[in-house]
């Protein structure tokens, strides 16, 4: 098995690089994707706002796979209303959940510290001000989790 900590890391800086990027973009008007269910209790304001992120995160997306050549068949941005980001990874080939979590437990730092420097502070910017959080969710080809964590501003 690859290491994972080596590989896992820059696609996570890409990542944060990705959603830097969509603070620089315009705003676009566009509803709620039909796949995701939008919560009653979100203002539809706040909605737009991470639905601008996860567009930006998606446009991103070849850069992202092009950092770690066959690793993953995808990896996309997810909205979870009304204030997470799910980084979506879903590897080329199956991976041992039991085997990869010390790794992914050492990268689990590096993602708060990412979460905490650049990605929440960036979320906030963009108006997703009520409990932002980010959540890193990779998937075996089946679909079946390896790993997932959620990550709240620690600061």
């Amino acid at each position: 098995m690859k290491n994972l900590t080596r590989t896992l890391a820059p696609g996570a800086l890409l990542l944060a690089a990705s959603l830097t990027l969509f603070g620089c973009s315009a705003p676009q008007t566009q509803g709620v994707p039909s796949d995701v269910e939008q919560s009653q209790s979100a203002p539809a304001e706040t909605n737009a706002d991470l639905d601008r992120i996860i567009d930006e995160i998606n446009s991103q997306k070849d850069m992202i796979m092009d950092s770690a050549p066959g690793m993953y068949t995808d990896v996309r941005g997810v909205a979870e209303y009304p204030s997470t980001v799910i980084y979506e990874y879903v590897y080329a080939e199956a991976v041992d959940p039991s085997a990869a979590e010390a790794g992914f437990e050492q990268l689990s730092s590096t993602l708060q510290e990412l979460s905490d420097s650049t990605l929440l502070p960036e979320m906030e910017k963009a108006g997703i001000t009520d409990n932002p959080q980010v959540t890193y969710r990779y998937l075996n080809p089946n679909g079946d989790l390896v790993w997932e964590k959620t990550y709240s501003a620690t600061r």
